[in-house]
C-alpha cells in the first residue's frame, strides 16, 4: 500500500470531521495537560517530602551527670542503628550556643546556669519509612542508660507520611480517568472520520481491499491526532514549568523533559490503541449493513 495516499487519505478524513474534531483535538490536548502538570507536581511533591525525609531527626536527650566519654559511646552505638544514618553529640555548651543563635541570649542569661540538656541527634536515612523508624527508634534508646527523655516528632512524621500516600493515590486515580478522557476523545473523532468515509469503505471492499488497507489511513490519523495532543501539551506544560522556577526558586524542582516526552509518547500510543479500537467497531457496524 502506498503510504503517501494512507497519509493523504488520513489528511481528508481529518477534515471532515470539522469543528467536532476540533473540539476533540481541544478535549484531547487539555486533558495530557492536566494530567502532565499533576504528573510533574507529584514528581516535586515527591522531591520536596524527600528533602524533608532527610531531615528529620530523632533527638535523644541525656540525664545530667553523663560524662562526654559515655555520651560518645552512646552516639556510636546509636549510630549504627537500622535506619539511622549518623548520630551527632551535642553537648550542653553546644546546645546553648544554638539556642542564642535561634531566640537571642536574653532567656539563658536570665538563669543562673545552663539548662540546657546534653543531647544525641539521629539523623535517619532518607530512604526508610520514618514514621515506623522513629518509633522503633525511641522504644530501643529509651532503655538505655542516661537517656531521659527521646523526642521523636511523630506527630508531623506521620502526617508527612500520610499526605505522601494520598498524593500518590490521586495521582494515580487521575492518571486512569484522563487516559480514558483521552482514548474517547481520540475514539470519538475516529468513528466519525470512518462513517464519513463509509461509502468510500464499501466501494473498497467490493474492488477487494483487504482490512489493513482501509484501517491504516485511520491508524495514521488517531496517532497523528495523539501525538500532535502530546506535542501542543508538552509545549504548554514546558512554559508553565518555566513560569514556576522562576516564581519559586528556592524549591527542589526536577526537570519537566522526561514528563514531557512521555505526554507526546502517551498521546501517540492512545491514538494507536483507540483507532484500533474505533475502526474495529464501526467497520464491524458497517459489515452488517
Amino acid at each position: 500500500m502506498n503510504l503517501s495516499f494512507a497519509f493523504r487519505e488520513a489528511l481528508v478524513g481529518l477534515r471532515r470531521t470539522g469543528s467536532v474534531g476540533i473540539v476533540s483535538a481541544g478535549t484531547l490536548t487539555v486533558s495530557l495537560l492536566l494530567l502532565g502538570a499533576f504528573v510533574l507536581l507529584t514528581a516535586n511533591v515527591y522531591l520536596l517530602l524527600r528533602s524533608v525525609r532527610e531531615r528529620v531527626e530523632v533527638a535523644v536527650y541525656l540525664k545530667d551527670g553523663v560524662s562526654d566519654e559515655q555520651a560518645m559511646r552512646l552516639a556510636r552505638d546509636a549510630a549504627r542503628l537500622q535506619g539511622v544514618e549518623r548520630a551527632t553529640y551535642i553537648d550542653k555548651a553546644t546546645a546553648a550556643r544554638e539556642f542564642r543563635e535561634a531566640f537571642g541570649g536574653g532567656l539563658l542569661e536570665a538563669v543562673s546556669h545552663n539548662p540546657l540538656p546534653a543531647s544525641i541527634r539521629l539523623h535517619l536515612n532518607a530512604d526508610v519509612d520514618p514514621a515506623r523508624a522513629v518509633e522503633g527508634l525511641s522504644a530501643q534508646v529509651q532503655k538505655w542508660p542516661g537517656v531521659e527523655e527521646v523526642d521523636t516528632g511523630l506527630a508531623w512524621v506521620s502526617r508527612l507520611d500520610r499526605i505522601s500516600r494520598i498524593v500518590f493515590a490521586v495521582n494515580g486515580v487521575l492518571g486512569l480517568v484522563v487516559s480514558l478522557a483521552c482514548a474517547f476523545a481520540i475514539s470519538n473523532t475516529v468513528q466519525l472520520t470512518v462513517v464519513a468515509r463509509r461509502e468510500a469503505i464499501e466501494v473498497m471492499r467490493l474492488v477487494g481491499a483487504t482490512e489493513g488497507f482501509i484501517r491504516l489511513p485511520f491508524l495514521i490519523a488517531g496517532v497523528a491526532q495523539g501525538a500532535t495532543g502530546g506535542v501542543v501539551a508538552a509545549v504548554f506544560l514546558g512554559a508553565g514549568y518555566v513560569y514556576g522556577t522562576r516564581l519559586f526558586p528556592e524549591l527542589p524542582v526536577r526537570s519537566a523533559a522526561s514528563t514531557a516526552g512521555g505526554l507526546v509518547a502517551l498521546g501517540t500510543v492512545l491514538g494507536a490503541l483507540a483507532s484500533l479500537f474505533a475502526v474495529r467497531r464501526v467497520l464491524r457496524t458497517l459489515a452488517w449493513r
